[in-house]
């Protein structure tokens, strides 16, 4: 299959029209074995070659709710696809060259809305590691402000910071305006230097409550930050500062569980 333009729509569209039609997740993961060609939205700004189709296995569909997720990968490259009911859908692609790019369509989200799921993936790739946090929810503590979410077992709680991992203001205006957005980064540095911004002003937390809070960098819609390469350029240049801020851990959360990452580890 060979898709040009707007090809992470027409992807997401021919997955949706299998989902809908009611089949299971486990023989909709079937039909994944199929090779796609998958042609980014557009390209970061200043980037002098032009879109080139990557070659992805689309191995990995999950069913999230009222989300569909795609993530296929190839040699040197990955993509990942987000559809839901309420008509966003969202790509990320990851390209040879280790340029970084991603783009949204529909509605913006406002304010805390989302953050239950995302801190649902979160504590579904935490308990991977031998954890047993039950599902969390909203906090709405005037005593707690930082806290978004918490999960508990038992008596222990877990405390969740919930902030986006793209902090340029103009594409979630531009979300907001247009209802389509796309940007990216030129190499996995620059995309990890992005999650070392959106860090930045949450050190100026008392201490005392960072080593308490664990702080989630939302990347549910924009996966390029959440790719395994980015994450390595994080740990390797940036792991140590970041230990350093003593929270009790700092995540990139993405899509799936498969795509959340600890930044503050080894």
């Amino acid at each position: 299959m060979r898709f040009g333009g707007k090809a992470y729509t027409k992807f997401i569209q021919f997955w949706k029209q299998g989902f809908s039609g009611g089949l299971a997740p486990k023989a909709l993961s079937a039909q994944s074995k199929t090779i796609a060609t998958l042609v980014a939205h557009k390209f970061p700004k200043g980037h002098e070659s032009p879109p080139r189709p990557l070659e992805v296995r689309a191995d990995d569909c999950v069913r999230l709710g009222e989300r569909l997720v795609v993530h296929g990968s190839g040699e040197l490259t990955e993509a990942v696809r987000v559809t839901d009911s309420e008509g966003q859908s969202s790509a990320a692609d990851l390209y040879a060259d280790g340029a970084a790019t991603f783009a949204i369509q529909g509605r913006s989200r406002q304010g805390e809305e989302g953050n239950v799921q995302i801190c649902r993936i979160l504590i579904e790739r935490v308990n991977r590691d031998g954890a047993h946090w039950g599902d969390p929810t909203t906090v709405k503590d005037l005593a707690r402000q930082e806290v978004d979410c918490e999960a508990r077992d038992g008596n222990e709680v877990l405390e969740i910071q919930v902030t986006r991992a793209e902090i340029n203001e103009h594409i979630w205006k531009t979300l907001s305006r247009d209802r389509d957005v796309s940007g990216g980064y030129r190499t996995a540095d620059e995309a990890a230097d992005a999650l070392r911004d959106a860090i930045i002003p949450k050190g100026n937390m008392d201490k005392s409550r960072r080593a308490k809070l664990i702080l989630a960098l939302d990347a549910t819609e924009t996966a390029s930050h959440a790719f395994r390469p980015v994450v390595d350029s994080f740990r390797r240049r940036y792991g140590e500062w970041a230990r350093q801020l003593c929270f009790k851990g700092i995540w990139v959360v993405g899509p799936t569980a498969d795509l959340t990452s600890r930044l503050d580890s080894l």
